[in-house]
């Protein structure tokens, strides 16, 4: 199946087939370039528009990497289809609360997609090489640590430590990266308290149903301050907490 530049496998294209388009989720593909320049480098980003879900892929991954990256961002597609809560931003047009969004729905969400395309066959490993292998690799050697530990940067620091911890266990895999994250996080005044706090609310709280997940979407958002940027979609109902 050809998406972009890249020619992706039989197993993806089955998957695109079985799981996307027969359920009728109608999908649009992008280079990431088409969006705003603070975007360009996440591997892959998804924005709902009234036509459908569209994809902005990064074309400097190699096919491999594009293609798990491009499931990846499907099977969180199919969560929503399934009634499974969306954080979104409070202002469409806000690129900064946008980010946000992204970054707090994915920390929960990421572990349950991840499960659901490493049980197809995808390779997961693929994700870790860029994501928490590539945050290991460019952790400064010499952070500093008064603006490391602003508030926004705590939170942004915290959610990628609660996604990579959540995906690790839902996911068992070697994952060393894990705990050099935490020995670099732990230098960060302020970070490591936060984060279990924010442990605290998953592990009391779960995330195997659509439930718990918007249950503890509300209860991060709040923890970390989000309230004025960030909205939390209950899917089934159309509310919006």
């Amino acid at each position: 199946m050809r998406v972009l530049s890249y020619e992706f496998s039989r197993r993806f294209e089955d998957y695109f087939r079985g799981q996307i388009v027969a359920r009728g989720i109608r999908v649009h593909f992008h280079s990431i370039t088409e969006l705003p320049e603070q975007l360009r480098h996440y591997m892959a980003f998804c924005w709902h528009r009234e036509d459908g879900l569209h994809i902005y892929l990064n074309n400097e991954l190699d096919v491999r990497h594009a293609e798990v990256t491009t499931a990846h961002e499907l099977a969180h597609e199919i969560l929503v289809y399934e009634g499974y809560p969306a954080a979104l931003p409070s202002s469409p047009s806000d690129v900064q609360a946008q980010i946000l969004a992204t970054r707090l729905g994915s920390s929960i969400l990421n572990a349950l997609v991840n499960r659901r395309i490493g049980e197809l066959g995808f390779d997961l490993s693929l994700l870790d090489e860029t994501g928490i292998r590539a945050l290991v690799r460019n952790t400064p050697k010499n952070p500093d640590l008064e603006r490391m530990a602003q508030w926004e940067n705590l939170v942004y620091n915290g959610l990628a430590y609660l996604d990579n911890h959540l995906d690790k266990q839902l996911n068992p895999r070697t994952m060393p990266e894990l705990d050099a994250q935490a020995v670099f996080l732990k230098t960060i005044p302020g970070q490591w308290d936060l984060i279990e706090e924010m442990l605290a609310v998953v592990e009391a709280i779960g995330i195997e149903k659509p439930e718990q997940c918007l249950e503890v979407l509300i209860r991060l958002r709040d923890i970390l301050r989000l309230g004025g940027k960030v909205l939390v979609l209950d899917v089934r109902s159309g509310e919006f907490h």
